[in-house]
């Protein structure tokens, strides 16, 4: 069984496909896709998702805001 890619080396993959994919014609674009989902094993529609919003993608950084908490928890997290 093979194992999968690590999430950098899919977002990699996707970046090299990506512009190739907008550019294709429909029959290019069909065997491109099914490339892309045997490099990285997504789904087809999560597939075709990332290939035609891979600049959103892109932006999307791990989170955005850190966890807060309010002062009874810090107090009830700092005792234990």
């Amino acid at each position: 069984m093979e194992k999968s890619l690590s999430y950098q080396a899919r977002r990699e993959v996707l970046q090299h496909i990506a512009p190739q994919y907008r550019q294709a014609s429909p029959a290019q674009k069909r065997t491109l896709l099914e490339a892309f989902i045997a490099a990285t094993a997504y789904v087809r529609k999560s597939a075709r998702w990332l290939l035609n919003h891979a600049e959103e993608v892109q932006q999307m950084q791990g989170r955005s805001h850190l966890r807060r908490y309010v002062l009874d928890v810090q107090h009830a997290l700092f005792l234990a």
